[in-house]
């Protein structure tokens, strides 16, 4: 297979995302990261194409994967951020929460991405459509919580073991994270 080259994470595209910090760290860590850049290829079908990653307003989605030239749509891309996740996983939890308004992007055959950061964005995890389709059927519905705000929160539950991880982990931290 080919490789994703650095080129299509260049600096320049930076400005493109204007203040909107996970849009910017998510293509730093594609830059820093070549093993997450193959994974992104693979997801996407990416290999030997021309493609850009950009802001995706127009699907309603953080950021979509385009050639710029036929305007190809090759895959969404949601992000997110843990903000209470710093350096190490929270114990308590052994799945990952996916939000049941994020399943419209299921709708059509294209790929979908979620990708998760911690909060200083040297860790990520990502899980794809295939995954999503998996936990989250929605004739049973999500699950129903009250929150610490008492306001009631829904949600599929997605095992941590589903999810690919990517960046600076150490072996504390993957022993942890795969026992789950």
């Amino acid at each position: 297979m080919g490789k994703v080259k650095k080129e299509y994470f260049k600096a320049q595209q930076y400005a493109t995302y204007k203040d909107d910090d996970s849009r910017v760290n998510f293509l730093k860590f594609a830059h820093k990261h070549s093993d997450f850049r193959k994974y992104l290829a693979d997801v996407f079908n990416l290999h030997g194409k021309n493609i850009r990653i950009i802001d995706g307003v127009e699907f309603d989605v953080d950021m979509y994967v385009v050639d710029p030239v036929n305007n190809s749509l090759y895959g969404l891309i949601e992000l997110e951020m843990k903000r209470h996740w710093k350096k190490r996983w929270t114990e308590h939890e052994s799945y990952i929460h996916h939000l049941p308004r994020k399943l419209k992007y299921l709708r059509d055959d294209t790929p979908y991405l979620q990708v998760v950061s911690n909060l200083t964005y040297d860790k990520v995890f990502t899980y794809t459509g295939d995954v999503v389709r998996k936990y989250c059927d929605e004739d049973i519905g999500p699950i129903e919580k009250r929150n610490r705000d008492g306001v009631y929160d829904s949600y599929y539950e997605i095992p941590l073991k589903e999810l690919k991880i990517f960046g600076n982990w150490d072996d504390l931290d993957i022993m942890y994270f795969r026992s789950l």
